[in-house]
Parts: C-alpha cells; sequence; structure tokens
C-alpha cells in the first residue's frame, strides 16, 4: 500500500485500530514526526464479543513495542466504559469492527436484537517519534 502523500511530508500519524503500514509511515513522515497506534486491549468491546462468540480467546498483544527507524516515547492503557442506547448505535458500532465479518450469523442476530448495552473501552496507545 502507498500512501497518497510525498516523502517527509507529514508531522502526525494516526494509526487507530488499523493495519499499520510502517514502511509507508516512516516514508511520508519527517523526521522528528510522531506516530501514535491505538490498539484494542484484552477487554475491549469485551460485553459485546461474549454475545457474539460462544468462546473468547486468550489475548495476545501481537505488536512488538520496537519499530526500526522510531523511538518509542510512551505506552499507556486507556479504560472507561459508555452505554449506547438504540439499536442503531449497536449496529453503527458493530459495522466499524472486524467482529461484522467474524461473527457467526447466530451471534450477529443476537446483537441485532439489542436495544441498549453498556460496554468497555480498553485501547493501547502508543507514541513514537521518527529517527
Amino acid at each position: 500500500m502507498r500512501l497518497p502523500t510525498p516523502n517527509h511530508a507529514v508531522d502526525l500519524l494516526l494509526c487507530l485500530f488499523g493495519f499499520p503500514v510502517l514502511a509507508e509511515f516512516a516514508r511520508v513522515l519527517k523526521p522528528g514526526g510522531l506516530l501514535l497506534l491505538a490498539d484494542a486491549g484484552a477487554e475491549h468491546l469485551i460485553e459485546l464479543r461474549r454475545i457474539l462468540y460462544p468462546e473468547i480467546h486468550p489475548y495476545a498483544d501481537s505488536r512488538d513495542a520496537a519499530i526500526d527507524g522510531f523511538t518509542l516515547l510512551r505506552q499507556q492503557s486507556l479504560r472507561f466504559g459508555f452505554a449506547l442506547q438504540s439499536a442503531e448505535s449497536i449496529q453503527a458500532l458493530l459495522a466499524m469492527t472486524p467482529h461484522i465479518h467474524k461473527a457467526s450469523y447466530a451471534g450477529r442476530q443476537a446483537v441485532q436484537q439489542l436495544q441498549q448495552i453498556a460496554l468497555s473501552a480498553d485501547i493501547n496507545l502508543r507514541w513514537y517519534r521518527k529517527a
């Protein structure tokens, strides 16, 4: 994947729950530029996942904190609760996650029946500076 951006043109990149393309990030970031990676933690949307899946697999952080060409400045976990108060909001959230494609038909049907849900956000944040 190639970002439609010139070399060394960007001061800050955000990769929020995405798939980082680190070589491209290094190409487009200015020297000293900042990169923020935000990924789901072990308990992220756990209440929704318990409805969608018959079994929740153990969490494994798949990212190494070290990235060639970058200095890790800070790591932080952010956790908070929030509620969705309509079926439409719940479906919109589900559509923004990979669970819309991974969950079984039965799991998605169970979620479609919900009118409200209290959820947990569990987000791992990592800030980097390009060398």
